[in-house]
This record gives structure tokens, sequence and C-alpha cells, in this order.
């Protein structure tokens, strides 16, 4: 099959995976609000309440995902963003010779999409989506790894789970103000992916979402020249999936070309 056919076919399904995201947004149910327990004001914020409540105001509420799904025109620039990324690791792929992994990426740009916009606005990575894509990814892994006949593949993608899964949730342990327990379950999945394509994809989109997540500090630094934006905190969720499409894309030819360099290729 041409490159110029499977670009043009993953594009397809990419934009159809795009056109998805708001109903998947929207498929969401809310968290339970959780419960605040009274607290007897003692000495003198018994005195003033009002000065005890006055340093701690109260956080805004979340957004609503069925909100968040009927944002103007959602659909139609996810299923751009889905057509341009599903063309283009639809191309690598290709080039690559690793055109039955397409199973277990091109899936991820829906559910990424959806991910990203909801991480964004809320902060927050459901559980809801992020758990049952687990056992999808694993068998899509399994499929392309056998029809690829590469069962090394298939272990390169279990040490991809335990590496990218176990730093974030190192990083977690040691840093809960930078992650959120969702941008953990979120990295295992990733690693499982980019760990099927290989060592060159999984380092490049692992370390990649760092350099992402302080971009946008940077680039407002430049343009408003304020340095206080290098203390905003930015969601990690969109960082780790726009990494991990680096990680696809370039990965493969950044590893090899590091490998030919040092003599290993």
């Amino acid at each position: 099959m041409s490159t110029v056919l499977v670009a043009i076919l993953t594009a397809l399904a990419g934009a159809a995976l795009g056109l998805s995201v708001p109903r998947l947004i929207g498929s969401v149910p809310e968290p339970e609000p959780e419960p605040v327990a009274p607290e007897e004001p003692t000495g003198a914020s018994a005195e003033k309440p009002e000065a005890a409540t006055a340093t701690r105001p109260p956080a805004p509420p979340k957004e609503l995902y069925a909100d968040i799904a009927r944002l103007p025109r959602l659909g139609v620039r996810s299923a751009v963003v889905g057509a341009l990324l599903g063309a283009a690791f639809g191309w690598r792929l290709l080039v690559d010779g690793r055109e039955p992994h397409l199973l277990h990426v091109l899936p991820l740009l829906g559910l990424g999409m959806a991910l990203a916009v909801i991480d964004w606005r809320t902060r927050l990575l459901p559980k809801r989506l992020i758990a049952p894509a687990y056992p999808v990814v694993i068998v899509l892994v399994l499929v392309a790894s056998l029809l690829a006949a590469g069962w090394v593949d298939i272990r390169r993608a279990a040490i991809g789970w335990a590496v990218m899964g176990g730093f974030y949730a190192l990083t977690w342990v040691l840093s809960r103000r930078m992650l959120g327990y969702g941008d953990v379950r979120l990295a295992g999945l990733l690693g499982i992916i980019l760990g099927a394509l290989g060592w060159g994809e999984l380092i490049v989109g692992m370390y990649a979402a760092f350099l992402m997540n302080a971009l946008p500090g940077l680039v407002l630094l430049a343009v408003t020249r304020d340095r206080k934006v290098l203390k905003r905190r930015y969601p990690f969720g969109p960082s780790m999936l726009a990494g991990a499409a680096l990680g696809v894309l370039v990965g493969g030819p950044l590893w090899h070309g590091y490998l030919g360099a040092a003599g290993l290729g």
C-alpha cells in the first residue's frame, strides 16, 4: 500500500476520532463532591470567623464535563487535529515498516484529545476514561506485535509500562504539587504504547513532556517579559500527550541516528 494512501486513510480515521471527542467528554460522569467536615472555631477565629475564612478563599467550581463537550466547534477542531496527526502517524509508521502498530497508536488520538481538553480546563484526568483503555491497548499491542512478528515489542511494551509508569509514580510521591495521580495512570498507558514502538519513541515521548510543559511559560515570558509567568503551573496531561505524539513521530529516527553516531547501529 502506498504511503500517500495510508496517510489519507489514517487522516480520515483521525478526523473521525476527533469528531467523537465532544461525545466522549460528555460521557464522563461528574466526580462526587468531597465531604467537608465542619470545624469549630477556636481562639481568635471564634471571635472573628470572617477573618479565618478570608485567608482561605473557596476554590472556583470545576467546569462541568457537559459544558466542555458543548464548546463551540470543539468537534471540528478536534477533527482537524486528528486528521493531521493521523496522517503523520500513518506516514511515519509506514516508512518505518511498522504499520501494524497503527492498531494501538490511532485509537490514542480520540482518547488523547479528549483527555488533553479535559485536563487543560479542569486539571483532572478522569479515571473513567483512562482505566478502561488499559485492557484495550494491551490487546491491541499484542495483536499488532504478533502481526509484525515482533515478540520483542511485547517485552519492550511491558518495560515501557514499568519504567514510565514507575517514573511518574515516584515523581508523584516526591512532588504532588507537580503531578496528580491521573498523570501517573496516563503515564503507564503511554509507556505501553510508546514502548511497543521502540526505545527511541519511549525515551523521547517520556522526556519531551517536561519540555512541552515548560513551553507555555517560556513563550509568555518572551512576549510579556514578566518573570512571574514562570511560576504558573500548567496541567501536565496535555504535555504528556504532546510529548507522546512527538515520540511517535521523531523518536525512532533520533534513536537510530544516535546509535549510528555512536557506532552502535
